[in-house]
């Protein structure tokens, strides 16, 4: 996979995925992004990671959510 952000921007999406990945025996690799997932601290580095890519999906969420809203108050549709 490219990017951690693109597979998932999902808390609860992902952690399901690491869940099958883990039952079918399934190796999570990162092209551009290095997360030793054998260990503890390399499985809490990719959690870290997949909150703030949640994070950054809300933020732009809103922020489309609230342009829109703006445009409606002028007038705009």
């Amino acid at each position: 996979m490219y990017k951690l952000d693109r597979i998932s921007r999902s808390i609860l999406d992902f952690a399901t995925m690491m869940e099958l990945f883990q039952e079918y025996d399934v190796e999570f690799v990162s092209s551009t992004e290095k997360f030793d997932t054998s260990t503890p601290m390399g499985r809490a580095m990719l959690n870290i990671c997949i909150v703030f890519a949640q994070l950054e999906r809300e933020t732009i969420q809103k922020r489309v959510t609230d342009a829109y809203y703006s445009r409606c108050l002028k007038g705009f549709t």
